[in-house]
């Protein structure tokens, strides 16, 4: 009978395209050249977890290879049957550069829109007089104008490898190019790497050059961990905060275990932040970093220079941070506690609680218990920032007795509704002009 029959094995389910199969989370016993002929026509994992499976070079590259042809026999199936790949985990493995280099070949190859597969399938869908079957299921595939391929959001482990430097640059070379060649919106092909990983794997600053340069024009990647290379010294990290300043995507940043960083990386970082706005977590543990340096981010997150610098130059976004140093308070006695907790009301109670703390330390508990106005105290605000700044005592141009700008303030606190009642209009710029007298 059919209860006789003896389950599937792992080879047969991949060659079969068993639709419950989804990840692949080691080679079943079979070798990997079966393994890798049995992918070429599967289209249903899109998990590879694949840690400590003794992949050297050379097997990478033959896995590497079949996931690549698997991606080119995209003109062959419809579109409810096109490959994608979600998770990628290749840690603990023996991956040197010529492997990384072979990854960075399987990125490339997920990022080539249909029009660039060329060779037969391409003269195929061009002939209006000629149209295939999906090798799959049969059903009627798609000309290059109407396919719609599966985006690939990978996210990359290779933890504890060894690629280093040759095969860090192949990699962030690769996913920029898959960036450039994404901007075209006429087609929906894209491969996009959300999360890379390549802790312990003896990167440098040269690696890291090429990963920051990566980083300044990448949209995609929300993780980046960067832990345990010890080769990586506050000059890489220059790069990197360079990139931070201008990356508006990156949410993690991980770079634990790197003696390098020192005071002087973290004073970089300190300084990306004033400028980038998605950072949330920052891990920096046992990076040779001591009180001084961890005054440089706690800085970061409370500039008190004057009421602009609070809003505009301070981070409202940074919610964790990991230090190995015992530095405690920054500018007015405020707690890292204390400032991570308001950024993780979000950024508009950040700014809210921060301005207002700012004129509490300047002016007194009696001038302003909170910032939460009524409307027709927006006047008396505005001039008392003007008042209590000091640009404004510095100011010797004698064109209107302001050396702070009110425009500039202006914006920012109207872009925070919950200062104002929301049934009512904004207070319109007329009403908060202050005489030159």
């Amino acid at each position: 009978g059919r209860d006789d029959q003896p389950p599937p094995t792992l080879l047969q389910r991949l060659q079969y395209n068993d639709p419950t199969l989804k990840e692949l989370g080691g080679f079943g016993g079979y070798s990997l050249d079966e393994i890798a002929s049995a992918l070429v026509n599967n289209v249903n994992i899109s998990s590879f977890k694949l840690s400590s499976c003794g992949l050297d070079d050379e097997r990478c590259t033959k896995l590497m290879q079949s996931l690549g042809a698997r991606q080119q026999n995209r003109h062959t199936r419809c579109n409810r049957c096109q490959p994608s790949v979600q998770r990628m985990s290749l840690a603990r493995n023996y991956i040197r550069a010529d492997g990384a280099r072979a990854i960075a070949e399987f990125i490339a190859s997920t990022s080539m829109q249909p029009d660039q597969l060329g060779g037969e399938g391409g003269r195929r869908f061009n002939s209006k007089s000629s149209r295939s079957m999906c090798s799959i299921c049969g059903d009627s595939v798609p000309t290059p104008q109407q396919r719609i391929c599966n985006n690939n959001a990978i996210r990359l482990d290779l933890l504890q490898n060894n690629i280093r430097d040759d095969g860090a640059i192949s990699i962030a070379d690769a996913i920029a190019a898959s960036v450039k060649s994404g901007k075209d919106t006429t087609t929906t092909s894209s491969s996009s790497i959300v999360e890379l990983g390549m802790e312990g794997n003896g990167i440098g600053d040269r690696g890291l050059f090429s990963v920051a340069n990566m980083m300044k024009t990448n949209t995609t990647i929300h993780t980046l961990r960067l832990g345990k290379n010890y080769c990586i010294s506050s000059g890489g990290v220059l790069l990197l905060s360079q990139a931070l300043k201008v990356n508006n995507t990156l949410e993690v940043l991980s770079l634990t275990a790197n003696l390098g960083i020192g005071d002087l990386g973290a004073k970089y970082l300190g300084e990306a932040l004033r400028y980038n706005r998605t950072v949330k977590t920052l891990l920096l543990t046992k990076c040779g970093i001591s009180d001084v340096g961890g005054m440089y981010i706690l800085n970061a997150l409370y500039c008190d220079e004057s009421p602009e610098e609070v809003l505009e130059k301070s981070n409202h976004t940074l919610t964790e941070v990991s230090l190995c140093c015992n530095v405690k308070y920054c500018s007015g006695n405020l707690t890292l506690r204390e400032l991570l907790g308001w950024n993780k009301q979000g950024a508009a109670f950040a700014r809210r609680s921060k301005l207002g703390f700012f004129l509490r330390s300047v002016e007194g508990t009696l001038h302003v218990y909170s910032l939460d106005l009524d409307r027709r105290l927006f006047p008396a605000l505005l001039y008392k920032l003007w008042r209590i700044s000091p640009q404004s005592k510095k100011n010797t141009s004698g064109d209107d007795g302001f050396g702070f700008n009110l425009d500039v303030l202006l914006r920012f606190l109207c872009g925070m509704p919950e200062l104002l009642d929301a049934k009512k209009p904004l207070v319109e710029k007329k009403q908060i002009r202050v005489s030159e007298s």
